[in-house]
């Protein structure tokens, strides 16, 4: 059955049984049609396409009515679906990479009996302030080469992916280690006021956001194989990121709330250095699921 690629002179009882057919093996099934004896298939299909020139019968039968009769708004329609999807999964993927970083980084110096390394109110000031730019960004992000060869997904396949997890997972344990490691080496070994310890641990959570946010730009695809700067509004969210951060640091009023000091050229320097180091980690993560993956297939 599956490798039927036309149906000809079809009985109504005959595209229900298809139709049927098909979703016992677990397919979405898409019918299109226009006349009175199309209504039962344009009923029992998932997603029912009347085209605007048919009956009333059919178009009250389906789910989407084709105003302008063509069928290729249907694949541009396809196509649309899939970029919102894609771009949604990076937002989340970004989100809860940044947040269970910052839960494991808290929780680690917790447990090993240490002050915490950043503390709530920066938090509060990276999640509203620092994320929510980025995560407005990705919206905008173009299409992804190939978009529609890429075959269907599966009807129940979850709306967080093998891949998404692995990144999620793999990459907030990448943050927690530099993170605990950079501030067990100002606090402990150098023996630097707190203060400035967690200046630069929050300094590394959010400047880590404008340069991480660029390898999500493709969960399938290393950094190196798409055009870096394609999104504008992603790289003004990167650089008010940075903006940001400056304010949080050098504008006495708010350096008061968020409890931190200035930071010299120096500290900029590790920071940003720190920060290359992770997106390297992050794409050797990719990397490697997606080699894992190509195998498996």
């Amino acid at each position: 059955m599956e490798r039927v690629r036309v149906y000809a002179r079809a009985e109504p009882r005959h595209k229900i049984r298809i139709i049927k057919a098909w979703q016992e093996k677990g397919k979405v099934v898409a019918m299109t049609g226009d006349g009175v004896n199309d209504a039962p298939a344009l009923k029992r299909a998932d997603i029912g396409v009347a085209v605007g020139s048919g009956t009333d019968v059919a178009r009250e039968s389906s789910d989407l009515v084709l105003l302008d009769d063509s069928f290729s708004t249907l694949v541009n329609a396809v196509e649309e679906g899939r970029v919102i999807l894609d771009n949604l999964r990076k937002a989340i993927t970004y989100a809860m990479t940044n947040s269970f970083a910052e839960v494991l980084i808290v929780g680690t110096s917790t447990f090993l009996g240490w002050p915490l390394p950043i503390l709530a109110v920066q938090i509060l000031w990276n999640n509203i302030v620092e994320d929510s730019i980025p995560n407005i960004a990705y919206a905008f992000e173009p299409k992804e080469k190939n978009i529609m060869k890429r075959p269907p997904h599966p009807k129940n396949i979850p709306l967080l992916t093998k891949e998404m997890k692995v990144l999620i997972f793999g990459t907030s344990l990448i943050y927690n280690a530099l993170g605990i490691l950079l501030f067990f080496m100002i606090w402990k070994i150098l023996a630097m006021p707190i203060e400035y310890a967690r200046t630069m641990v929050f300094g590394f959570i959010v400047i880590n956001t404008a340069f991480v946010v660029f390898s999500y730009k493709s969960l399938r695809r290393n950094i190196w194989q798409y055009p870096l700067l394609s999104n504008r509004i992603l790289v003004a969210a990167a650089i008010m990121v940075i903006a940001f951060f400056a304010t949080a640091i050098y504008t006495e009023t708010i350096r008061t709330l968020l409890h931190t000091v200035p930071l010299g050229v120096y500290s900029w320097c590790v920071l940003i250095v720190l920060n290359i180091l992770t997106v390297g980690l992050v794409e050797l993560t990719k990397l490697f699921f997606i080699r894992r993956n190509s195998i498996d297939q």
